[in-house]
């Protein structure tokens, strides 16, 4: 939802407006992703369609490094890794976002 344009994101009677409350494609199943910020606006306009609302919060600090524990096995790996998010706290920062964490490891 939140990649879509601003101006679509705030027609009240948007196609996607039209599409989460029913009025299009009643009997269509319909998955929206959006980030957190967005989640008022999708239950607003929901009316009786929605029966499922998921909320993935990430990794955890303790999730974080039981993640990288498992995935590098090589300890000089794993603490030079450790020095280098230590030096740069904002990579460690991302990876609380499970995907960044593939990428980083």
């Amino acid at each position: 939802y939140d990649e879509l344009p601003v101006q679509m994101q705030k027609e009240k009677e948007s196609i996607l407006v039209q599409i989460i409350s029913g009025k299009r494609l009643p009997e269509a199943t319909v998955l929206v992703t959006s980030r957190h910020s967005a989640s008022g606006f999708i239950l607003k306009h929901k009316g009786k369609r929605i029966s499922q609302h998921i909320e993935i919060l990430g990794f955890t600090k303790e999730n974080i490094q039981t993640y990288i524990n498992e995935n590098i096995k090589d300890s000089e790996e794993r603490q030079g890794l450790e020095r280098y998010l230590s030096c740069y706290p904002h990579i460690r920062t991302m990876m609380y976002v499970p995907l960044n964490s593939v990428i980083v490891v």
